[in-house]
């Protein structure tokens, strides 16, 4: 109960503009499953025939716990859905992805994808060249790297790669924020599943 309340509370605290709710998230809006619990109709219950009201009753048992395991269920698949956030923030922070521990669904296992948001290897740059006490090439009078090539061309090497990771992390930060706010959507469109 304490996690529903707590999806509740994310929820309302994520709320989105009434356009964000039919917008597609990582899914489409509609992906989730409307409950299939049927509620029984009780002005078509004579309340004068016992039968009728057992029935009724048990019935009333029937949806109430069929509406108890969709609600539990949902609860479980918004956390599937937290849970991919949180470890494409983990990614984007280079920490540890938190383990999932999946629970009931009212989707397929594994329903929610995965973040495509590739981030760029920090150690294909590989370390800048030294520029001090570097030797000169006799014949051109320019500073030479170890195994002959231009300091000044090593130097520039090197810039080109911390451009290109630059622009490959300004990538993947930019999908990575886009991801998140479409499993905030993803979420909504459980609870207005669940409030209907």
């Amino acid at each position: 109960m304490k996690s529903w309340i707590a999806l509740s509370c994310l929820v309302q605290c994520l709320a989105l503009p009434a356009a964000a709710q039919d917008a597609p998230g990582n899914l489409p809006a509609d992906f989730y499953p409307r409950s299939s619990c049927a509620k029984p109709d009780i002005n078509k219950v004579n309340r004068m025939d016992r039968d009728e009201t057992i029935r009724y009753n048990r019935q009333i048992k029937e949806y109430n716990s069929c509406a108890k395991t969709y609600l539990a269920n949902a609860n479980s698949d918004a956390d599937q859905v937290l849970a991919a956030i949180n470890a494409q923030v983990a990614i984007a922070n280079g920490e540890a992805v938190p383990p999932t521990m999946p629970g009931p669904s009212n989707m397929p296992a594994d329903f929610y994808p995965r973040s495509n948001c590739v981030k760029p290897d920090k150690v294909a740059i590989g370390e800048m060249p030294s520029t001090q006490k570097v030797p000169t090439i006799a014949a051109t009078g320019k500073p030479a790297t170890a195994d002959g090539q231009n300091a000044m061309d090593a130097m520039a090497a090197y810039n080109q790669r911390v451009a290109q990771y630059n622009t490959q992390l300004v990538a993947f930060n930019a999908c990575s924020k886009d991801y998140i706010a479409k499993g905030r959507i993803d979420i909504a469109h459980i609870q207005a599943a669940t409030a209907q």
